[in-house]
């Protein structure tokens, strides 16, 4: 089975730099999900993206002037909000970002550099 020229045409321009930002991107929102999925800020995210989804919909196709105006305002809040409600999950990936990067001094990683220290001083 062949596949059609046509499905090539939106990845003829496609550079390096434009495939090293959808990996980079994908794993962002794996390891985004895999944080989220157990957690109560799952259901929060999911209700929050409903409203919003709706509300969006709402102001396009029926033209609600107000509502896509507030929608925009609260666009610049979001951040905020964002950091708020999910402060929790946050706390905790940055916790185990700096376990996997080696930030922390504990176990085994611990006994290394006091060996190292000792070494140093020896010499």
């Amino acid at each position: 089975m062949m596949i059609p020229d046509t499905w090539w045409v939106p990845y003829r321009d496609l550079r390096w730099q434009g495939a090293l930002e959808i990996l980079i991107l994908t794993g962002v929102f794996y390891y985004g999900y895999k944080l989220l999925r157990r957690t109560q800020g799952a259901k929060v995210l999911s209700g929050f993206l409903l409203v919003l989804f709706v509300a969006l919909v709402a102001s396009r196709f029926l033209e609600l002037r107000v509502l896509s105006f507030l929608l925009q305002a609260f666009v610049s809040v979001l951040v905020l909000a964002f950091l708020i409600l999910f402060q929790p999950e946050i706390r905790r990936a940055l916790a185990e970002i700096g376990k996997a990067g080696g930030f922390s001094i504990h176990g085994e990683r611990q006994s290394f550099v006091i060996e190292e220290v000792i070494k140093a001083l020896e010499s």
